[in-house]
């Protein structure tokens, strides 16, 4: 199963713990599309990153959007090229509308051509063309752009000694090479690569993502950061459900941060100080949900 079908999975499994707020949660989904078929973000303009959330959260739940987002793909076909973030996006959103039909040969070739303009010389992939190193989450990224696309991933035991430059110090992982301490979000997507190419998490790893829960039942960004926030959260739990840690011993305190994010109108914010809610951070919250409802 591909890395973008799990998550859409594992959403969809929030339904029986949201009970009624499910709801809620759904017209909050519908209310952040516009007419153009693109989802807000921050701001009230379409973006393409931002309409992978909204359209994943309404599949999970197998709710059809208020305005077609096929048509807004079809609108920002050449507005993705040189943003890798939003090329594994338009990818993303492609994969969503095919149907189970497979890409055309074509497509293929262009598509692969521009996502390894982002490679890098140490065999990783970066968000930023030209970079010297790869980060976790431009690899992670490719990954699953990859799998969207229904071929396999290029020279991917390069991918695997990008990674061992950006184990951290600390046993975490890190976006940068070479550094004393990792960051959660970084360490989680490389757990689910790791899985993903057939290799074995460290133990010291597992250790160190369940080091970075806060006793309020959020996880940190990094070992320094004072308050816990939701990607951290979701990530590190699809990470441990990834590895088959047993989440129930921690579910109640984390069901407890999740409420103390929860915005009330169907929505969530990243953080406790954090002002404004979005489909990208209601999408992290119901995937926490998921990971913990078993």
């Amino acid at each position: 199963m591909t890395i973008k079908r799990e998550m859409i999975k594992t959403v969809g499994k929030a339904k029986e713990l949201l009970g009624s707020s499910l709801d809620l949660v759904i017209e909050y989904v519908k209310q952040q599309q516009n007419p153009d078929g693109g989802f807000r973000g921050r701001s009230a303009e379409s973006d393409l990153y931002y309409t992978v959330f909204g359209n994943d959260i309404l599949t999970a739940f197998n709710k059809n959007p208020q305005y077609s987002v096929s048509g807004y793909i079809s609108s920002v076909k050449t507005k993705h090229d040189s943003d890798f973030i939003n090329l594994c996006s338009y990818i993303s959103l492609l994969t969503s509308f095919k149907n189970g039909e497979s890409f055309s040969a074509d497509d293929i070739a262009v598509l692969k051509n521009l996502l390894e303009t982002f490679r890098t010389k140490d065999g990783g992939y970066s968000v930023k063309k030209d970079n010297p190193h790869g980060s976790v989450y431009g690899c992670f990224l490719a990954h699953a752009a990859y799998e969207n696309l229904g071929i396999i991933q290029p020279d991917m035991d390069k991918i695997l000694n990008c990674l061992k430059n950006l184990c951290a110090e600390d046993g975490g992982y890190s976006n940068e090479p070479y550094q004393k301490e990792g960051t959660t979000t970084a360490t989680a997507a490389a757990i689910v690569l790791l899985r993903k190419l057939n290799q074995t998490v460290p133990e010291k790893t597992i250790e160190w993502i369940l080091s970075q829960l806060h006793k309020s039942g959020g996880f940190l960004a990094t070992p320094s950061t004072a308050i816990p926030d939701l990607l951290s959260t979701a990530t590190a739990l699809f990470a441990l459900k990834t590895v088959s840690y047993d989440l129930s011993q921690i579910r109640e305190n984390c069901l407890d941060f999740l409420d103390s994010v929860w915005d009330g109108n169907g929505a969530f914010r990243g953080h406790w100080f954090d002002e404004k809610t979005d489909v990208e951070y209601t999408f992290y919250a119901l995937l926490s949900i998921g990971c913990i409802s078993d």
